[in-house]
């Protein structure tokens, strides 16, 4: 069956298990052709096709998508240019092979990318940290008081929770800024960003 951009994006929205396979069915293969041609893997496909729906379903739930494509077209260039920042940071492409084949993708769509990596960098060094570690920052992360922190991590006063807090801070964006994949991603802001943000 033959589905209409406008049924793929709702189907998207609503998690429709037809619809995600007819996309997967028509567009992976691509995808994975795409990849595999370019110093990646099967794996790697895989990986780049999951993270596009994901940006492509932030996008649709924030009422921010716009096509001026067609659905596979948009999904296509993005994963492309998923694929092409990791060889970037991987310093397998020269710069201007890189620069002639990004996608010509909305600003919009483009700091979607880039927020994803951000993330992705986030989480591989936060699930580094010891267990204490990750679970006050959760705590902070999620809103609670430095009082009530410290009452539920045990500590003997809420001076010493923040000093913890500091610490656990401390060695994370240490950590990230030691990972190379940071200086990679500084040329467009990422790495600034990433000390701003809170993911947990």
């Amino acid at each position: 069956m033959k589905y209409t951009d406008e049924e793929l994006v709702s189907g998207i929205f609503k998690g429709s298990p037809e619809i995600i396979k007819t996309i997967y069915d028509d567009l992976f293969p691509v995808i994975n052709s795409f990849v595999m041609s370019n110093s990646g893997s099967s794996q790697d496909a895989e990986d780049v096709f999951q993270e596009a729906q994901i940006i492509l379903y932030r996008k649709i739930k924030s009422g921010s998508l716009v096509l001026n494509c067609t659905f596979k077209t948009f999904l296509f260039a993005v994963c492309k240019k998923l694929w092409l920042l990791r060889l970037k940071k991987k310093a397998r492409i020269p710069m201007d092979y890189f620069e002639q084949e990004l996608p010509d993708l909305d600003n919009e769509t483009v700091e979607s990318i880039e927020k994803n990596e951000r993330y992705l960098l986030y989480k591989k060094h936060f699930n580094r940290l010891p267990e204490s570690c990750k679970k006050l920052l959760l705590l902070f992360f999620e809103g609670n008081k430095m009082k009530d922190i410290a009452i539920k991590m045990g500590f003997a006063s809420e001076g010493y929770a923040r000093k913890r807090k500091h610490h656990c801070q401390k060695n994370l964006l240490n950590s990230i800024a030691n990972d190379p994949l940071y200086n990679e991603l500084a040329g467009s802001e990422i790495a600034r960003k990433i000390s701003e943000e809170s993911i947990p």
